[in-house]
């Protein structure tokens, strides 16, 4: 295996052994301080609270409140704000990108998302859904830690590049109910729901439904400007989306449940359909059922336990001109987790745990209507693992180090190793981090076939990264934080479409090996009334046969937000920005570079509990386009224009 050539035996040695303290700081309830809290705290990035400026890793927090004041409306919308990550649309799925890597339709499949501590990546594709596709609705977050780098020493496959982690309300965030009416461009309405309540017998409630639906817009595409093709105008785009989240709390015990429904007309005619033809169409729903048990001793000893069984199904209908074609898939799974964290010698902090989870059904269909379909992998497997990670503080040095086997029934054993040396002070801290995860190859590229374009690939592998990056964060003054980080990877073994010379057939195989390197930068500025908040990437990522730079990578991706109070506890405004460089498509053509930015103006209790909300997205109308996947006959798509959106919020 090839490494990383930078001082890896170094920082291996170094952090041997090692594990830090828990720093757990009071959680602050009002709006003022979760927005400019001087040191947020993280869980994920060590399962356990902690300073983010202390976590073995470059961790980003979006609160609440933040979500609010600029009105984004998906978790993509979130995670787009956040240094060094962006997010892509082929009006089918959104996709996120980090550190200049966003294959064109890998469904996410290298980032981690996490859901109250627990993986929601489907089983089939390996993706995590951040549209309306989404098992996360934004009125239920009360928070979103994105966790950069190799995860896969705490959290096992897919934590790639990075782990999102989103923490859901709880009923006494909420203390009340809330109801809103939505109104938006294209056609968009929507009704939100949330009820939430802690009893004086210390149970707490709270259930969160949302009904969405959008007609959507009219397209043009020019590769399809012909009278046969409806001279190039697709008709049909409509968006319907039915969520549910509910969650109940008492003493060590959550007992939560989410549902998600969401189905899309697509009218981009992708893999060879019937232009402007409506019955092309997707439909994802996905969900599950899950406990979870926490304690805390009195000597800091954490004790957690889960179980959850989890569901997800897919249905495709793609017209074409010799008939109608399905293509569907379901997954249905359960898991279960246990992990203790013990003090020792009051310095030391030592994590072991495990995981399992029991696939009980992962099949895929797909044929033409009124024939028998074809059934690929209806077998059941499972997935063991057992992970430690030791953290110790010598004074401001904080040494850590943790590793994690999983076992797959599929393809074996898994090592994913991570080391970290965190030395703070008090303004600020300096991190060299080493880490190595991996991706498990999905169901759908294992055991996919059509009999006569793509045939199944059942010896892959899994993907591996190994990557090194230097992290300093420093505070000048009580109102400004810089932080700078710089990172190098290689990832080798990824799996890509290969044609197979001897029956002229496609299928999956560990062809390729890619190296990227980058610098990113953040400034944070308090003000007497708000929040900015500026960052820059420059990224390079390249194939290391090719020397070419990858697919939907751009070198330059700079992120803005402002938000501030305009009027004491009743008027907020926030304005948000985003800018990339151009970026090249799997056919060779290019989306050019743009820049796109919102503004939001929110009112709360202007009549009792009455507020509302507006905001213009998209504010200068640019007609701005991504990159996407060779199954469409278009190589970038248009985005959305200006869009306005409109909410009435009632608060009892």
């Amino acid at each position: 295996m090839r490494s990383v050539p930078v001082c890896r035996s170094i920082l291996l040695a170094a952090c041997a052994g090692a594990l830090p303290v828990v720093i757990a700081a009071q959680e602050a309830r009002d709006e003022t301080a979760i927005l400019f809290s001087k040191i947020p705290t993280v869980h994920g990035a060590s399962r356990f609270d902690q300073l983010a400026s202390e976590a073995p890793a470059s961790v980003s927090v979006v609160t609440a409140e933040e979500i609010a004041r600029h009105g984004w409306r998906t978790l993509a919308e979130v995670v787009s704000s956040v240094r060094g990550f962006f997010t892509t649309y082929d009006r089918a799925y959104t996709y996120v990108a980090a550190r200049g890597f966003g294959r064109p339709g890998d469904y996410s499949n290298r980032v981690l998302l996490l859901l109250d501590g627990r993986a929601v990546n489907e089983p089939i594709y390996g993706g995590g859904a951040y549209g309306t596709e989404s098992v996360v609705d934004v009125a239920d977050i009360d928070r979103v830690e994105v966790i950069r780098g190799p995860g896969s020493s705490l959290y096992g496959a897919s934590a790639f590049f990075g782990v999102i982690s989103v923490i859901t309300r709880r009923g006494r965030d909420l203390a009340g109910g809330r109801v809103r009416a939505i109104a938006a461009s294209y056609a968009t309405s929507a009704a939100q729901g949330s009820l939430g309540k802690r009893f004086g017998s210390g149970l707490e409630l709270l259930v969160s439904g949302q009904l969405y639906r959008q007609r959507g817009q009219e397209h043009f595409y020019p590769e399809f400007d012909s009278p046969a093709s409806h001279n190039g105008l697709a008709e049909f785009d409509r968006d319907e989306r039915q969520h549910l989240l509910a969650k109940l709390t008492r003493g060590n015990l959550t007992v939560e449940g989410v549902f998600n429904n969401r189905e899309k007309q697509v009218p981009t005619a992708s893999f060879g359909t019937l232009f402007n033809d409506p019955r092309a169409r997707v439909r994802d729903a996905e969900g599950f059922l899950a406990a979870d048990w926490r304690r805390t001793d009195q000597d800091g000893q954490q004790s957690a336990a889960g179980i959850g069984y989890h569901w997800y199904s897919y249905q495709g209908g793609f017209p074409q001109s010799d008939g109608f074609y399905d293509d569907a898939s379901r997954g249905r799974w359960l898991d279960a987790e246990a992990s203790l964290l013990r003090p020792l010698r009051g310095r030391q902090k030592l994590m072991i745990g495990g995981e399992y989870r029991l696939h009980l059904e992962q099949q895929q269909t797909s044929g033409k209507t009124g024939e028998a379909p074809s059934l690929f992998n209806n077998t059941r497997n499972d997935v063991w693992a057992l992970y430690f990670q030791d953290e110790l503080r010598l004074g401001r040095l904080i040494l850590n180090a943790g590793a994690r086997f999983d076992h797959y029934g599929t393809f074996g054993g898994v090592l994913s190793p991570r080391a970290a040396l965190v030395y703070g002070w008090e303004a600020g801290s300096a991190k060299l981090l080493y880490g190595r995860a991996f991706r498990a190859p999905s169901n759908f590229e294992m055991f996919y076939q059509d009999g006569y374009s793509i045939k199944a690939s059942p010896d892959l592998d899994p993907e591996h990264i190994v990557t090194v990056e230097a992290v300093l964060e420093q505070r000048l003054g009580s109102w400004l934080r810089a932080v700078l980080s710089a990172y190098q990877y290689r990832a080798h073994g990824l799996i890509s479409e290969v044609l197979d010379s001897t029956d002229g057939m496609l299928s999956y195989r560990n062809a390729d090996e890619v190296q990227g390197r980058g610098i990113e930068a953040e400034l944070e500025l308090e003000l007497p009334i708000g929040l900015a908040r500026a960052s820059y990437a420059l990224q390079r990522s390249q194939d290391e046969a090719s020397g070419m730079r990858l697919t939907n990578s751009p070198a330059h991706l700079f992120q803005f937000t402002l938000s501030g109070t305009l009027v004491p506890e009743r008027v907020t405004a926030g304005f948000a920005l985003q800018a990339m460089s151009a970026r090249r498509a799997p056919s060779g053509a290019t989306a050019p570079a743009f820049a796109t930015g919102s503004l939001v103006l929110r009112g709360r209790r202007l009549a009792g509990g009455l507020g509302a909300v507006l905001g213009v997205y998209n504010l200068w109308n640019r007609g701005y386009s991504d990159p996407v996947g060779a199954e469409h006959l278009q190589p970038v798509l248009r985005q959305d224009g200006r869009q306005v959106r409109a909410t009435l919020q009632l608060e009892f």
